[in-house]
């Protein structure tokens, strides 16, 4: 049995409203409230994998589609996260990553967000932005692009896909800066943002947008301690994507996990938060069990703890197996 929500409807459609009677598409717009909800709760089966991805100086634009870092590895070496504001307090927001306060390699998040998957992304006078689909079936879909001019005004531009890998229709105007927002509508098939310079006619590619992402933003981070060289990998938790038809794919859970779900969905819009709550609780209760079922029987886990010499140097937590 597949995972759409045509496959799940006949048999979850009962708990979902307060009446108990809903069509597939008020199915989707409940599934699409209460999904986030249980996905903030648990690593589910289905929600986590990894990405491999490349190291622009010493900075990474991590997917769209990652919605929590979990664990991540440069040259199969195992590396921490900080925060937003660690280099804020330790430096005054002023990059220190080579020098000897911090030596060993860490994932620090900049706080920041790209909407190209180029980082910084540099454009001439000449320049233009223009959008590509790669499927046919997207000709006359129309996309928004948001954009600073070289005046730092924000422009906004609203274009139609011309499908087979052809330009859309209007380009933008030439004095084009950073792009500040991308705004699709869900695809057939991937969208691509290329700047295109009309004096000499070269071409970069910007950004490859999902199918089925319609508001892609890129999480910045960078890496502390490095040296140029090496790859890099992230293995986080999948951002939950919204449900438009009845052939998209349910991310995860099976049918008693979502017909809990759906029971705490009206439970919620009904203001019965008590309930909602116990509800929320099994659906999350049935993941786990599911994840339980799946984990060797031997399986050794990881325990962090620490110091006093290990907060006085301001060190990773030190890391052992028992």
């Amino acid at each position: 049995m597949s995972n759409t929500v045509a496959d799940f409807f006949p048999a979850i459609k009962a708990q979902a409203g307060s009446a108990g009677v809903c069509d597939i598409t008020d199915l989707m717009d409940r599934m699409n409230i209460i999904g986030p909800e249980i996905l903030d709760r648990i690593e589910a089966k289905g929600t986590v994998t990894t990405w491999c991805l490349p190291i622009c100086s010493n900075c990474i634009v991590l997917p769209s589609d990652l919605a929590t870092p979990l664990q991540a590895w440069r040259s199969g070496l195992a590396m921490g996260f900080r925060g937003e504001y660690w280099l804020g307090r330790i430096g005054g927001d002023v990059p220190i990553d080579m020098s000897q306060e911090v030596p060993w390699a860490e994932v620090v998040d900049d706080g920041r967000y790209a909407y190209t998957q180029v980082h910084p992304l540099t454009v001439t006078q000449n320049d233009v932005y223009e959008f590509r689909a790669r499927s046919q079936l997207d000709a006359g879909k129309t996309v928004q692009i948001r954009y600073a001019d070289d005046n730092g005004r924000e422009v906004i531009l609203e274009t139609v896909l011309a499908g087979d890998h052809k330009g859309s229709t209007p380009s933008s105007k030439t004095g084009i800066g950073p792009v500040t927002r991308v705004c699709k509508p869900r695809t057939v098939g991937a969208v691509e943002l290329w700047v295109r310079n009309l004096y000499n006619g070269n071409r970069l590619l910007a950004a490859v947008y999902d199918a089925h992402d319609e508001l892609p933003s890129y999480r910045i981070v960078h890496l502390t301690g490095y040296n140029g060289g090496g790859s890099f990998a992230i293995k986080g938790k999948k951002k939950w994507s919204q449900l438009r038809a009845e052939t998209d794919l349910v991310p995860f859970g099976r049918i008693a996990v979502w017909r809990a779900a759906m029971a705490a969905e009206a439970a919620s819009a009904n203001k019965n938060f008590e309930s909602f709550n116990a509800l929320i609780g099994e659906a999350v209760g049935l993941l786990d069990a599911e994840l339980t079922g799946l984990r060797p029987k031997g399986q050794a886990e990881v325990v962090d703890y620490v110091t006093p010499f290990t907060v006085f140097n301001q060190r990773p937590l030190a890391r052992r197996y028992f």
